[in-house]
């Protein structure tokens, strides 16, 4: 037992000897794997710069020129490319566009008779609202008391903002849903279920209302539609056949 046992301690010696010399030989070869992908590479890099030199060399005047005069191309398509994202002139188009909108806007609520349209009204988009320009300054739409101009600048803002990009076709919805535009008209239940404003002056306001939009349907027709829910009913001939031969319906 003991013999076999000193026997087995050499083998076991040999094994780890001879498994060290491997390692060491594995490593190396690895060294030497990398040292030739390294060696490729640089020759590959070098046959890359030789063929370009040779082109380089070889290239005529001719080709030069055509290079040249691409180059030049390149950089005035790249100035006018530059120029469409001006600052200054994107918020020139924003204004000549607000300013045709806000034209719009003036004329409709003048129509409404809405109250503090002296000079011109627009839209007001640093404060996400619509201003109305008086003497005294701009006025912003939550200054304008009473429910009644609050929807009358509301109806000629929204008339006004789709009449514009009808005309311009633009890729929007070609309809305008109301609801109850004439609830600051109706002061008792009684009235609301009839239909039937009571004050002449409540009447007229709501029948410029109705008027305005007729107007602004017919004018953009066959391309705008204006569907409205409310409890007015107006003697008015067309306003009875609304449904069915305009676009304002009740």
């Amino acid at each position: 037992m003991a013999k076999l046992e000193q026997a087995a301690d050499r083998v076991r010696a040999d094994m780890s000897a001879n498994e060290a010399a491997l390692a060491a030989v594995v490593g190396a070869e690895e060294v030497a794997r990398r040292e030739r992908d390294q060696a490729a590479a640089r020759y590959y890099t070098r046959g890359r710069i030789s063929a370009l030199l040779s082109v380089a060399g070889s290239t005529s005047n001719a080709s030069l020129t055509r290079l040249q005069q691409n180059v030049f191309t390149a950089r005035n398509r790249l100035e006018r490319l530059a120029s469409t994202f001006d600052p200054d002139e994107a918020r020139e188009q924003l204004h000549s566009r607000l300013n045709i909108v806000g034209a719009s806007m003036t004329e409709y609520a003048r129509r409404l008779g809405v109250e503090h349209v002296q000079n011109s009204v627009r839209l007001d988009l640093a404060n996400l609202t619509v201003a109305t320009d008086t003497d005294d300054g701009p006025l912003p739409l939550p200054r304008i008391g009473s429910a009644a101009n609050w929807i009358g600048y509301h109806l000629a803002t929204h008339l006004a903002l789709h009449r514009f990009l009808v005309q311009n076709t633009r890729p929007v919805p070609r309809f305008l849903m109301i609801d109850q535009p004439t609830q600051a008209f109706f002061p008792s239940d009684a009235a609301k279920n009839s239909g039937q404003v009571v004050k002449d002056a409540d009447r007229d306001a709501v029948l410029a209302m109705f008027t305005l939009m007729r107007d602004v349907v017919d004018e953009l027709s066959p391309k705008f539609q204006v569907i409205v829910s409310d409890h007015a009913d107006l003697e008015e001939e067309w306003f009875q056949d609304a449904s069915s031969t305009s676009g304002v319906t009740g």
